[in-house]
């Protein structure tokens, strides 16, 4: 299932917008749970006002960040790269993963 806003989406923390000590709101990435809320409410809205007949969604991973390719008619999903993975030294093309080094004591 793919959501397609129609709109600029921004999911923030739980914090208040007011000036402050710690008033400072956080744009993140939607949560799961959130995804599969809008999910619930989109299949309420779709159902219409007759309740217990919504049939939500048990479980969501995600959200993935894709692309729509109307020439192949496929979508393309872009995951992050793990913050322990870098370019290699010796190709653009190689990456490799970072490991911690242990120093003598």
């Amino acid at each position: 299932m793919a959501l397609r806003p129609r709109d600029a989406v921004q999911v923030r923390d739980g914090r208040t917008f007011a000036a402050g000590a710690g008033g400072a709101a956080h744009t993140q990435r939607p949560w799961p749970s959130t995804v599969a809320g809008a999910l619930g409410a989109a299949f309420a809205a779709a159902a219409g006002p007759e309740p217990g007949t919504v049939p939500e969604p048990r479980t969501v991973r995600g959200p993935f960040l894709g692309r729509w390719d109307t020439g192949a008619r496929r979508w393309h999903l872009a995951f992050p790269v793990p913050a322990d993975v870098v370019p290699s030294d010796t190709s653009d093309r190689l990456w490799r993963a970072c490991a911690p080094r242990t120093h003598p004591p």
